[in-house]
Parts: C-alpha cells; sequence; structure tokens
C-alpha cells in the first residue's frame, strides 16, 4: 500500500473504532480542516510523520512480466484528539481496544499494527467563558509500503574507459557500445 492508502486505511479502521466504543455518535475527522468544526463529541486524526524503517526496501523482486515489486516497512505517528466532556474516556477506550481480539484482526487484515502508544493528555481548553474538555495522544502505526515498476528496455550503452599506471601513463583505452 503506498500513503494514500494507508491514509484511507486507517481512516476507516479508525472511524470503526470510534463508533464502536462512543457512548453518542462521533465524527471522525482529519485535521486540519478549513471546514466549520463537528458537533462535539468528535475526533481528529492528524499523521505528523510517516518515516522510513530501516533501508526503506526490505524485500524486492522481479516477477517474469518483467515488473519489479518492492516492500518496506514503514510507521507513521497519528496525532489523535478528542473533544468533549468524555474525550479522556473516549481515548483512553480507544487504546485499549486496540488490544481487543476484534481490532487486531481488522487491522492485521488491513496490512496496519499499531506499535506505540504516548499517554492521554489532557488539553482542555478556555473558549470565551467555558472551558471545552479535550484529550490528546500520539499512536505509531506500521505498515508496509508497496510498489510495481515496468522494467525499463536498455537500447545501447556506452562505456568509455582509461587505465593509467602509476605515474599517469595510458596503459588501456577503449571505446565500446553495447546494444541489445
Amino acid at each position: 500500500m503506498d500513503y494514500a492508502a494507508f491514509k484511507v486505511a486507517i481512516y476507516a479502521l479508525c472511524q470503526d473504532v470510534f463508533s464502536e466504543i462512543a457512548t453518542n455518535p462521533t465524527a471522525v475527522i482529519w485535521a486540519p480542516q478549513s471546514t466549520p468544526r463537528a458537533a462535539k463529541p468528535y475526533v481528529t486524526l492528524y499523521p505528523i510523520s510517516p518515516t522510513i524503517i530501516d533501508k526503506g526496501i526490505n524485500w524486492a523482486s522481479k516477477d517474469n512480466s518483467g515488473n519489479y515489486h518492492s516492500q518496506g516497512q514503514r510507521k507513521t505517528v497519528i496525532s489523535v484528539k478528542a473533544f468533549g466532556l468524555d474525550a479522556i474516556s473516549m481515548l483512553t477506550q480507544f487504546q485499549e481496544s486496540m488490544f481487543t481480539q476484534d481490532v487486531l484482526n481488522e487491522f492485521y487484515s488491513a496490512g496496519i499494527a499499531a506499535l506505540e502508544f504516548s499517554s492521554v493528555r489532557d488539553i482542555s481548553e478556555l473558549i470565551d467563558t467555558a472551558y471545552e474538555t479535550r484529550a490528546q495522544c500520539d499512536v505509531v502505526f506500521g505498515w508496509i509500503s508497496d510498489s510495481t515498476t515496468s522494467d525499463v528496455d536498455v537500447k545501447d550503452v556506452e562505456i568509455k574507459g582509461t587505465a593509467k599506471d602509476a605515474e599517469g601513463n595510458t596503459v588501456y583505452q577503449n571505446d565500446v557500445i553495447v546494444t541489445s
């Protein structure tokens, strides 16, 4: 899956989890957005840092059609914020639900794993004359990036070379064109 497919999958999976644990209908939206805020309670997802793990490509092969396939491990930090009276409880339940068998199976089927969680933080804020209850946590998700590239036909390769000895005298020179 590429990064765009990862975002689509993580959104759908998080939406499923929050619909299961929330006592009231809870909207899940990407942040930041230039749209009016949703009615509370709601949750925002904000991808912070997609990162390559290791050297980027952990597996590569070429099929019989001449296509190259490669896969590599990735991890992405998603900042999850909840807004509404039960914000802290909602994120605590979200983290706990990540270890239930149903949720593990859903994420496994999508090729995604929750790797790490930060603590749930109370980030309530004064809005006008009242506090708005908010909570935030970060979740590190692991996934596999895969890509396919068509074989590129190279028609001609030109090789030019000169070999010199220690004194700088040319001892060998050759210009070769290899054609397919």
